[in-house]
């Protein structure tokens, strides 16, 4: 576990790394199938009642990390779900660790708030790369960008990041996060 000493500032390229090794030994068909990488990293997923507002989280079950969903929270859709497994694995495989919330009325799950923001980034930049890691997501946009090109037919950036976000398997928001990110649409 770490300390909050240990953890100043995300720590992206291990997030990062954690991912590309991961995606390594799986077979690197879009959409990434996170429930076989959750399944072959040995973490199970459990459901229960967690607090309003929280979608996921991680915890211990029967002695064992397992990622924890929220049966009671309603998806907008199976991408948005397989965002947060993605993201709960990264907190699992990063070594984050639950304390109580010191915010008053906040959550009694979750990590003290310095630690919290890190640690989500963290998480995100773990799910982001699993779910539409570099190289492929810039092989995408490039080959789409170059088709925009044409006279005829000429496809909206709006209507390439749709495409891309339902090959992926995510939403279009986090495709449109993860395209600004690599720096291939304009913040």
């Amino acid at each position: 576990m770490l300390t909050s000493e240990a953890v100043k500032a995300p720590r992206y390229a291990l997030a990062r790394n954690r991912a590309r090794v991961l995606l390594a030994f799986m077979q690197r068909r879009l959409p990434v199938n996170v429930r076989a990488v959750i399944d072959r990293a040995g973490i199970p997923i459990v459901e229960h009642a967690l607090p309003e507002g929280v979608r996921g989280t991680i915890g211990d079950v029967a002695g064992q990390r397992a990622i924890i969903l929220n049966r009671d929270w309603r998806f907008s859709s199976e991408n948005e779900r397989r965002w947060v497994l993605a993201e709960e694995l990264g907190h699992v495989l990063l070594g984050h660790e639950l304390v109580e919330s010191t915010q008053p009325g906040g959550p009694e799950i979750g990590s003290f708030e310095d630690r919290r923001a890190i640690y989500e980034r963290e998480a995100r930049a773990f799910a982001a790369e699993l779910l539409m890691p570099l190289a492929e997501t810039r092989r995408y946009w490039l080959t789409a960008d170059g088709n925009r090109s044409g006279v005829t037919g000429e496809a909206s950036t709006d209507d390439i990041v749709r495409t891309m976000a339902q090959e992926f398997g995510v939403t279009p928001a986090a495709m449109r996060v993860r395209l600004r990110e690599l720096r291939l649409i304009p913040r």
